[in-house]
């Protein structure tokens, strides 16, 4: 076994460099450009919240997202596919229902069904929202980060006066997140509980005020030159 010339430990250095060298693409061995910093042990994450629809339709939504991952020796690493999800809806006064899709990372698209019903929506901001149909009915849906992070309270209830409908609300520390649907339509809503006072904002451009007492809130709600009132509860999701 003689020592070998630089040309032979040319050839057997150069293979190992280039291996080093996929390796380190492929993020083994080192921090991932895909790596979640805001969910550092890729942990399964819980969102709450409601759903609106016609026909008088109320409910309230729980999901879990739980990344798609890889473990390799101590490291955990993100992988190029599409996080899976799994929950529950719950019609008000009516059934419970199992869903499950996939959600892709960081923001979406949702995509959940069971039962009949089907869910698409993205995340912007901590917050799930987008449309939905099912049997006899359509309309929107939001849900907030639940768990560890924060307990989510669920309002569910109808507005009135120049339109009607459903008009439910998720509640966050001083979050709020919902949607209503009336015979104009339906859309998401979005606002911030300060003390007991409550004040929201739709893209649809209505707008509406409020307040909390106990396990209820009710208010007041304009859009352009339409009025009326809203109220909701926390019994009222049963």
């Amino acid at each position: 076994m003689g020592t070998r010339n630089p040309v032979e430990r040319f050839v057997v250095v150069m293979p190992i460099v280039g291996a080093l060298v996929l390796l380190a693409a492929a993020g083994i061995g080192c921090s991932s450009s895909n790596y979640n910093s805001n969910n550092p042990t890729q942990q399964p994450t819980s969102y709450a919240g409601t759903v609106t629809g016609t026909s008088g339709t109320g409910g309230t939504l729980s999901l879990t997202i739980t990344p798609a991952v890889a473990s390799m020796g101590s490291a955990i690493m993100p992988l190029a596919t599409t996080d899976t999800v799994s929950g529950t809806l719950h019609i008000t006064g009516g059934v419970d229902v199992v869903l499950s899709g996939t959600f892709t990372p960081p923001s979406g698209p949702l995509d959940v069904s069971g039962g009949g019903y089907t869910f698409s929506g993205s995340l912007q901001n901590g917050t799930l929202s987008g449309t939905w149909t099912g049997p006899g009915s359509s309309g929107s849906f939001t849900a907030l980060v639940s768990g560890s992070s924060g307990s989510v309270t669920n309002f569910c209830g109808t507005f009135s006066g120049s339109d009607s409908g459903t008009w439910d609300l998720s509640q966050s520390g001083m979050t709020l997140s919902g949607s209503y649907t009336g015979s104009g339509g339906s859309a998401t809503l979005s606002g911030t509980l300060s003390g007991t006072s409550i004040s929201l904002t739709s893209p649809s451009g209505a707008t509406a005020q409020g307040t909390l007492s106990g396990p209820s809130m009710s208010g007041t709600w304009t859009s352009g030159s339409h009025t009326g009132t809203w109220q909701g509860s926390t019994s009222g999701c049963n």
